[in-house]
């Protein structure tokens, strides 16, 4: 059950698309929740249908209507997680006004709308999440809390969002204790310069199997690999996508396809497709759209 919030709790605002950094600020009696703001198809908007709270729904390319709205609202306190819409901060403050983010990743690396992929395709060796406050900038205000998580080898995409959405909340609760027992009076600790920024690229998702290194195959499909991503292949005329791939080196079959060109398919089975590539085979787990 949610906390009852305090006579004096701030109004607060959240916009977004997950739903347990939601949750936690539910549990905080110095907030009022009064203002729900869904991405339209999220998780988010599941959990506030199954909760029976009132919401108002927006899509991703909506942004007129998402900033009109919250130019209008009386909030304290805007809290966003996974807000698709850049929100202008700096035409919204006011004072007393206090704006947060929780961001997957141990910023200042990884700004941008896709960390998780980007702390895979470059190979980071560490995921974390990060509350900060908002400014005009993409990730970029001064931190309140933060922590990291290595990336193992057993962690593939999904698990690493799994775990990484529940640390946001850890985060978000560490944070928020820190906010309200300096009466919302904290600095935050600036950003070190560097980083990197990363938002999917189409062309990271490619696969040229004809031409790419086996692991640098692997790197890629591992990096988008959940059935809402994929990376991305051509093979004899067909697009698939791929979830898994992995190197196979039995000699066995290494003979039987090894006189195959670099690109070719050897051998379709059990929604797998064995694939020659200029190092050896590589099978790889397709989906169908």
């Amino acid at each position: 059950m949610a906390a009852a919030p305090g006579p004096a709790a701030r109004r607060t605002l959240f916009v977004g698309d997950r739903p347990l950094v939601f949750e936690a600020a539910l549990d905080v009696p110095e907030l009022r929740m009064e203002w729900i703001w869904a991405v339209a198809g999220s998780p988010l908007e599941k959990r506030l249908i199954e909760l029976g709270r009132p919401f108002e729904r927006f899509h991703r390319d909506d942004n007129a209507r998402l900033l009109e709205a919250v130019g209008s609202t009386p909030f304290d306190l805007l809290i966003s997680n996974g807000c698709p819409v850049i929100l202008p901060v700096g035409r919204l403050a006011r004072p007393g006004r206090v704006f947060l983010n929780v961001h997957p990743s141990p910023l200042p690396d990884m700004r941008g709308k896709h960390p998780l992929n980007g702390a895979l395709l470059f190979e980071t060796g560490v995921v974390g999440a990060t509350m900060h406050y908002m400014t005009d900038g993409i990730d970029d205000g001064p931190i309140v809390s933060r922590e990291t998580i290595p990336i193992t080898d057993d962690l593939d995409l999904g698990l690493l969002y799994h775990l990484v959405f529940r640390l946001e909340a850890r985060v978000f609760t560490h944070g928020i204790r820190k906010l309200v027992d300096a009466s919302f009076q904290l600095a935050g600790e600036k950003q070190a310069s560097g980083g990197r920024y990363y938002s999917g690229r189409e062309r990271d998702r490619r696969l040229e199997l004809a031409t790419m290194a086996d692991t640098e195959i692997l790197r890629r499909v591992r990096a988008f690999g959940v059935r809402t991503q994929g990376a991305i292949c051509r093979l004899d005329g067909n697009e698939y996508r791929v979830i898994e791939a992995r190197i196979v080196r039995s000699p066995d079959v290494l003979a039987e396809f090894g006189d195959l060109a670099p690109g070719s398919l050897a051998l379709a089975y059990d929604g797998k497709l064995l694939v020659r590539t200029c190092e050896g085979l590589v099978s790889l787990t397709v989906i169908e759209d």
